[in-house]
């Protein structure tokens, strides 16, 4: 019975992660409703398994984003030589412009902003942990989710492209993100809401969000903002912690292979009364 209960959450997570829903959010009140709690193993395999999911569907465009990093590397290479050889009064071509396309631009605004978020992040990781084992912390962030969205869904439909993008809507993207660290709140909500709020199209907007979601979701696998409240609660055991891992990559994929047209269209008040239902949901629970 408590690995089914395991299994039910960890396909909740998986998810909820790559749709405007917070997975860890989700997660939370599942097992609240199941009558198990979630100890710091579990939470790290059903993190792990949103990062292997989404990873393994993104990967032509983090294989892309690769190769605009390691042509960025190597024209920065190129051009401290042209410096060094112009210096020296050698003949020297000329320099190579560093941002040329669509990735390298996404790369640029994706790297920015980490900044923020991170740094949010790291301000707030007490009060996350706090979240983690209060259900109504997880409902407030439910609501906040909801209020991004509904807001979000009267400002999409510019069609800004990466390369048109300012350090600006990096650095206000990475302020949405850095609060997502919180349970209730999307990563996929914050990250879409602010490009569509900004202007960016729904394209570039899909794909920033989703490698957001796969760092963002990393850094709290490595951060451990869900480590629990109880310190002596028994951890679980192998076979629950493969079980919740498997359950969130599986479903995780599945969802992700499917929810790129449903966040790129305008599904954003609907997802909006959806969050605004399990916060609901999550305060008669908690009450």
């Amino acid at each position: 019975m408590y690995i089914i209960k395991v299994l039910i959450t960890g396909l909740a997570a998986g998810a909820a992660a790559f749709l405007p829903l917070s997975g860890t959010g989700l997660s939370v009140l599942a097992s609240r409703i199941l009558g198990f709690e979630i100890d710091y193993r579990l939470m790290k395999m059903y993190l792990l398994g949103i990062f292997a999911a989404g990873a393994a569907a993104c990967y032509p465009d983090l294989l892309r984003l690769l190769g605009a990093l390691i042509g960025i590397i190597r024209d920065l290479l190129s051009n401290l030589r042209t410096f060094v050889q112009s210096r020296r009064g050698d003949a020297a071509y000329g320099y190579r412009r560093i941002l040329t396309g669509n990735y390298r631009w996404m790369l640029l605004m994706i790297g920015v902003a980490l900044v923020p978020a991170l740094l949010i992040g790291a301000l707030i990781h007490g009060a996350a942990r706090f979240a983690y084992g209060n259900l109504l912390a997880v409902a407030m962030g439910f609501f906040v989710t909801a209020l991004i969205l509904i807001v979000s869904s009267y400002m999409a439909g510019a069609q800004k492209t990466p390369k048109k993008m300012k350090i600006q809507d990096g650095v206000i993207i990475g302020l949405f993100d850095g609060f997502a660290f919180l349970p209730g709140i999307s990563k996929i909500a914050a990250t879409s809401g602010a490009g569509f709020i900004l202007g960016v199209s729904r394209k570039a907007t899909v794909r920033i969000s989703y490698v957001m979601v796969l760092i963002l979701t990393g850094v709290m696998v490595l951060r451990g903002v869900y480590t629990p409240m109880f310190p002596n609660r028994v951890p679980a055991g192998p076979g629950a912690c493969i079980a919740a891992f498997l359950a969130a990559l599986v479903s995780g994929y599945v969802v992700i292979r499917r929810s790129r047209k449903l966040i790129a269209r305008r599904y954003g008040r609907l997802f909006a009364i959806v969050n605004a239902a399990f916060g609901i949901l999550a305060v008669i629970v908690y009450l």
